[in-house]
């Protein structure tokens, strides 16, 4: 179900739980992120004291992969500032849960990765799973082709390399077919 709003003079929908504005920037979208976010996490901290370390753990990871985990594939290539803005609501909740550490230890010790690496990982399995057929849905599998050489270089069995397909529209490259492709031929590292 798609719900279309005037908010003043901007325009936007409401498709899946996701907040389209009229120049697809997604500063709705990461608003209402950044929004529920803080709701949650300053009810957390209020009952922080009356929770055992691994349910306080618990909790707040299931908030995070809640609420700034879902959709997020959407936020590629969008701008730092809002890129930034969900980072700062991960460091909060991580420092939530583990105290006064430094926040590259927090993030390793909980196992999350920052909300750039969390994109590109998620398109990246998108990825996976419609090369090796496990995509949710034939369209996606459909979407990425192998890139094939003319000639048999011995160099080509070193690095599957994708079709990156190409498109004339404003926002074109940020659909999940062409920055799979590109994220996976660039060798995108988690480090």
């Amino acid at each position: 179900m798609c719900v279309i709003s005037l908010l003043g003079r901007r325009m936007f929908a409401k498709n899946l739980g996701v907040l389209w504005d009229s120049q697809m920037t997604m500063a709705d979208q990461t608003a209402k992120g950044c929004k529920t976010s803080t709701l949650h996490l300053q009810n957390i901290i209020k009952i922080r004291k009356y929770l055992l370390a691994t349910v306080l753990k618990c909790l707040v990871h299931s908030f995070m992969t809640s609420r700034l985990d879902s959709n997020n594939a959407l936020l590629y290539n969008i701008l730092n500032y809002y890129l930034q803005k969900l980072q700062s609501m991960q460091n909060w909740a991580a420092r939530v849960t583990m105290g006064g550490k430094h926040l590259s230890q927090l993030l390793e010790e909980l196992h999350w990765l920052p909300i750039v690496k969390q994109i590109q990982f998620k398109i990246l399995l998108l990825c996976y799973c419609c090369l090796n057929s496990n995509a949710p849905g034939q369209y996606l599998t459909s979407s990425q082709s192998r890139h094939k050489l003319s000639s048999s270089l011995h160099s080509s069995r070193a690095v599957l390399k994708l079709y990156v397909p190409c498109s004339k529209r404003l926002w074109g490259d940020s659909t999940s077919p062409v920055e799979s492709s590109a994220l996976r031929n660039q060798g995108c590292t988690f480090s």
